[in-house]
């Protein structure tokens, strides 16, 4: 029984990594794209939060604003605390 369990997960392990393996990459793509769409996407200051299992980085949006992200590691969870344009307001309203 044990034996026919593992030859189970062997063959659904092999069926998924070769599911996983269609797209076929030209020279063109892996030489010009390498930098933009095959590039993995970094996370702007990244940061852990102190005493807590989560993390900050800064997120760029479309009308060229930035957002402060809090993430949270256990659970992927992504919440907005702030963006650049509102803390740039409160400061000026601040005064």
């Amino acid at each position: 029984m044990r034996y026919l369990k593992q030859i189970i997960l062997l063959q659904l392990l092999l069926t998924i990594t070769i599911i996983a393996q269609k797209k076929n990459f030209t020279m063109e793509d892996v030489v010009f794209n390498s930098k933009t769409t095959l590039a993995p996407t970094t996370l702007k200051n990244l940061q852990w939060i102190p005493n807590e299992y989560s993390y900050s980085y800064v997120e760029k949006i479309d009308n060229n604003d930035e957002v402060l992200i809090k993430g949270h590691a256990t659970s992927g969870m992504r919440e907005e605390i702030i963006s650049l344009n509102n803390l740039s307001e409160n400061i000026l309203n601040y005064s």
